[in-house]
């Protein structure tokens, strides 16, 4: 069930619920990378190139924290807010800024920067937007119908947010007004403005378009279903200050056979652009693809818990394969290009 796509390379985003897996779960197999200290900054013991260190229980870097007057951060919360508790640790740092703080388009006139997390709720089925300079939720969205049970979040380079909903559905929700749709041609935007202004699903305009993958929850509920959420970067329109072009990889398991598939979605419309079925899926607690990234070329690499590590090639859908023959649990992944 492999298709092919040629349109596209691009630069990786990898979802909220990415996270460290590669520590101590080096051994995949015959095929993966030595463990030795280089440029991908993994570290056996000592220090790696990248400025990272280990202790041997835990891995520490510098803070990022710009304590100058004049960075990305020096007029935001950490500048002049709280100096600390009585305890003597510094106050909660929430916004890590960006290298020139802004979006530098080139000719174009616009610049757009992002200090926003996108976190799933998901008994209420929801998903908030949260200010991370200032810690506000600025609001909340259904991510589906019903029980939807969402789960991973993704953001794109244009700040827009894709929730994979564990019930076997896809949502994507614009992340500014000026990208939403005014669907009802009253000329203004219906949209949440905060926690408590959640609408009724179908008539938030910012919620953009939401797509049922097929996955069959009546079996075993939403054990198996997507997770692994990711986009692919696109391509800066410098005239315009867009991102065009990106497109979002979603996974889940066929339960109860063990197989998972893995689709290549339209960023636009949420089509399907192609897919692919991984065959001889291990039992991996039930579960699908458990967390995934996008590479530079629009690759997918993704794993599952007990289950194996793969790597889905963004043009003709090959696969490779890395087993987990000791069954470390690997939870989320990164991609640093």
């Amino acid at each position: 069930m492999a298709a092919y796509d040629s349109r596209r390379s691009s630069l990786s985003v990898c979802g909220l619920a990415c996270g460290l897996v590669w520590t101590g779960c080096a051994d995949l197999g015959s095929e993966a990378s030595d463990t030795e200290v280089g440029s991908s900054g993994i570290v056996v013991d000592g220090s790696a190139d990248d400025g990272t260190t280990t202790d041997g229980d835990a891995t520490t870097r510098g803070s990022g924290v710009d304590d100058s007057g004049d960075g990305p951060n020096s007029d935001g919360p950490n500048s002049d807010g709280p100096t600390g508790g009585d305890d003597g640790l510094p106050p909660p740092y929430f916004d890590v800024g960006s290298p020139k703080g802004e979006l530098d388009c080139g000719a174009g006139d616009s610049t757009a920067s992002f200090s926003i997390i996108w976190i799933a709720n998901s008994p209420e089925g929801t998903v908030s937007k949260i200010d991370t300079a200032t810690a506000v939720e600025l609001a909340r969205y259904r991510s589906g119908p019903g029980s939807a049970d969402p789960s991973r979040t993704s953001v794109n380079l244009a700040g827009d947010v894709a929730v994979s909903n564990r019930r076997g559905s896809v949502t994507k929700i614009a992340g500014s007004t000026a990208a939403c749709v005014d669907g009802d041609g009253d000329g203004e935007i219906r949209t949440s403005s905060g926690p408590t202004d959640v609408l009724p699903w179908g008539e938030d305009e910012c919620v953009l378009w939401h797509v049922d993958t097929g996955f069959d929850a009546t079996v075993a509920g939403s054990t198996g279903g997507p997770r692994a959420t990711a986009w692919t970067a696109g391509t800066l329109d410098e005239e315009t200050c867009r991102i065009e072009g990106a497109d979002l990889w979603v996974s889940w398991r066929n339960q109860p056979a063990s197989s998972a598939t893995i689709r290549r979605l339209d960023g636009d419309d949420g089509t399907t652009i192609g897919e692919v079925v991984i065959e001889a899926w291990p039992d991996n607690w039930g579960h699908g693809p458990y967390g995934g990234a996008a590479d530079k070329d629009g690759n997918l690499w993704a794993l599952g818990t007990t289950g194996s590590m793969f790597r889905i090639d963004g043009v003709d859908f090959g696969v490779l394969r890395w087993d987990n023959p000791v069954a470390h649990v690997m939870y989320g992944i990164a991609l640093t290009g």
